[in-house]
């Protein structure tokens, strides 16, 4: 086994020297931070944006789901209880006809095309081990939870119980 050495510097201090086989890890640092997922306004809206906003029924809550859903996201996985029977909201067919499903998001899961505003947010899924580009409009969102401390916001009566 090889053993890590110490070199002296020419200005006096001590730098270790390690051996090639070696990976240096410290768990002390914060990793590297991932790319922000793209928030589109309606001003920058072009004919290749992945959904049709006029598809979406309005909601009064959605600037309070989005700012919920950035707080989450913003400290890890965020579970988002939707009803996906509504209209705009797009996922596997297997799933459509639900009263109720569940749809993880995270930055950790670095999808490229991962995105969110006052509309909806959205990102390909894996379902099965295939990826699906899901479309949830706030308006279809009842409920999320964070998975870094277990906040829940609920936004449908018919759940509390």
């Amino acid at each position: 086994m090889e053993h890590s050495e110490e070199k002296i510097d020419k200005d006096g201090t001590e730098e270790e020297v390690v051996p090639e086989n070696v990976i240096r890890v410290n768990f002390g640092q914060p990793r590297a931070t991932t790319p922000e997922p793209e928030v589109v306004a309606d001003e920058e809206l072009s004919d290749d944006y992945p959904y049709d906003i006029s598809a979406f029924p309005e909601d009064p809550l959605a600037l309070k789901k989005l700012g919920v859903f950035k707080g989450f996201i913003e400290e890890g996985m965020v579970s988002v209880t939707l009803d996906p029977r509504l209209k705009g909201v797009s996922v596997p067919d297997r799933f459509a006809d639900r009263p109720e499903l569940v749809l993880n998001f995270s930055y950790r899961f670095f999808i490229d095309d991962f995105m969110f505003n006052e509309h909806a947010v959205c990102a390909s899924l894996s379902f099965s081990g295939k990826p699906y580009f899901c479309v949830v409009p706030w308006s279809a969102v009842k409920m999320m939870l964070s998975h870094h401390d277990n906040s829940v916001a609920v936004f449908d009566a018919d759940m509390l119980y």
